[in-house]
């Protein structure tokens, strides 16, 4: 049987860019959708500023939404094939910034299907 997984990440605190207000509250309104349609809690995962840990069979992975973070927990949970045949996988990037014209650009997602 087909299951869908979910990442979403939001982050506020840049490290050289002027914090947001919204991504990190936009990031767990999009988790708290895919519970809603019906995901396994066990396969969504949310990075955020202050997000608990994801829980592992050894360490835990910390989710503040950092490359190096992201990079383990990608690492992690892809060091073997994840997805089956029918699986989906959706990734979310929650984000607000102004561009040099003061134009809004937001977030992205993208949806991946296991074959």
């Amino acid at each position: 049987m087909a299951k869908n997984w979910a990442i979403a990440i939001g982050i506020n605190k840049y490290r050289n860019l002027q914090p947001l207000q919204f991504a990190k509250q936009d990031a767990e309104v999009m988790y708290d959708f895919f519970i809603k349609a019906g995901f396994d809690e066990h396969g969504i995962f949310l990075f955020t500023d202050d997000s608990p840990e994801i829980e592992t069979q050894s360490v835990p992975i910390p989710t503040n939404p950092t490359y190096g973070t992201i990079r383990r927990f990608l690492r992690a949970q892809f060091e073997k094939p994840l997805l089956q045949t029918g699986d989906n996988l959706w990734f979310s990037l929650l984000d607000t910034v102004s561009n040099m014209k003061g134009e809004t650009i937001s977030c992205f997602q993208i949806a991946i299907q296991g074959t």
